[in-house]
């Protein structure tokens, strides 16, 4: 009996012990405290700041802040248990940003705080050229070629002389009507096939890609910089085709400068014309 009695107080401390073990030091809190919301989405070059709070049983040891996993800053022998700070970062890079606050107190324990932020790109500058006039391919006198960086519209013989900086050309055919397209587009050599300068004489022709877009005519008109059109995508073809007024079409040089037009004005036929406003980045 005395045996039993034995065992049974031995059991009750052994589990008294590890109870006491199980509230030790797993038992103390670190707490990292944010004064408000951070925000989710930041431009590149554009600070992220805040304010926290780290409230700690223990001592605090040390603070590592991490960006992507990579240290990039430390404060060590903080030995207070409350510890106030301006977390202060600014990204270079577009992508996802996720960074830490790890707070590790004099005993060992680690607690880290993770954030995620999306960094999207800065709005840059665009060039704006209003009522910019393109003649149909058979147009008596108003050129069908543009050049963007210029702007400027050539007849075909001065556009094969400046060929390098030609981006697109305008024609209106019996199928795919109201058409802009780059000067490598097939269609366009076709229709431009003059034997001395037609486009299949020329040494340079640019590579332009086009997309129709859902953008309205009062959208295009309210933009400003080129937050909406640096983020274009699938910009792909070589022509846009059956152009209608009040139609905004997203364009990408063959150098990789993205832009917008809207056609203001259509006179529908090849000896027309084309009346478009071009936004393009700077």
């Amino acid at each position: 009996m005395k045996k039993l009695k034995f065992v049974a107080f031995m059991m009750g401390a052994v589990l008294m012990s590890a109870g006491f073990t199980a509230c030790s030091d797993d038992d103390d809190v670190i707490d990292i405290l944010v004064d408000g919301e951070i925000t989710k989405e930041v431009k590149v070059g554009e600070e992220i700041s805040f304010k926290f709070t780290v409230v700690s049983d223990k001592k605090i040891d040390k603070i590592r802040y991490l960006v992507n996993s990579v240290q990039f800053e430390i404060e060590e022998n903080i030995k207070e248990t409350t510890f106030s700070r301006t977390f202060s970062y600014t990204p270079e890079v577009i992508g996802k940003l996720n960074f830490s606050i790890e707070v590790t107190d004099s005993k060992g324990k680690v607690q880290p705080r993770l954030f995620q932020v999306d960094v999207i790109a800065a709005a840059g500058e665009i060039e704006i050229y209003k009522a910019v006039l393109l003649g149909g391919n058979k147009h008596l006198t108003l050129g069908s070629f543009y050049s963007v960086s210029e702007n400027k519209v050539f007849t075909i013989a001065n556009a094969k002389a400046n060929a390098a900086n030609i981006d697109f050309a305008y024609y209106y055919g019996a199928e795919n009507k109201a058409t802009i397209a780059a000067t490598s587009d097939a269609g366009a050599i076709q229709v431009f096939n003059d034997p001395t300068n037609g486009l299949s004489t020329w040494t340079t022709k640019k590579d332009t890609k086009f997309k129709k877009t859902q953008i309205t005519a009062v959208q295009f008109d309210e933009i400003e910089n080129d937050a909406e059109i640096s983020i274009l995508e699938s910009i792909s073809n070589s022509s846009v085709t059956k152009l209608a007024e009040n139609d905004v079409i997203a364009f990408e040089t063959e150098e990789g400068k993205k832009g917008l037009f809207k056609i203001t004005e259509l006179k529908a036929n090849s000896e027309g014309s084309i009346t478009i406003i071009v936004k393009v980045q700077k």
